[in-house]
């Protein structure tokens, strides 16, 4: 593999990751998640909750808030967390993850009638 290939894969996944992140807040805005911007991103709530390998009903605010400073390089107060643990929050991850199955329901059944 070329190293301008390897560019342009790179270049087309930033591409992707930028699409998908714009998804998500748009998806946190319409279920009113979120209203203006914030100290959290839509993003950053759904790694916390889902990615970061944390149990959020048993981890600690400060471990969350070091988690997501860590990883993700964002510095997000416990009080900002603390105020995204409510069910707008619930309401934005049964969002995702029902768009999320009826999009593999979808490509499940194209495979499967191919």
């Amino acid at each position: 593999m070329t190293k301008a290939k390897v560019l342009k894969d790179i270049e087309n996944i930033k591409k992707n990751m930028q699409q998908i992140i714009k998804e998500i807040e748009k998806i946190a805005r319409d279920v009113v998640f979120i209203q203006r911007q914030g100290k959290i991103q839509a993003w950053a709530f759904l790694y916390l909750c889902t990615f970061s390998g944390l149990d959020v009903s048993k981890t600690t605010l400060v471990a969350m808030s070091a988690n997501l400073s860590s990883k993700v390089a964002t510095d997000i107060s416990t009080q900002a967390i603390d105020q995204r643990l409510n069910d707008k929050g619930v309401c934005f991850l049964q969002e995702i993850f029902t768009r999320l199955l009826n999009s593999v329901s979808l490509s499940d059944s194209k495979i499967s009638s191919a």
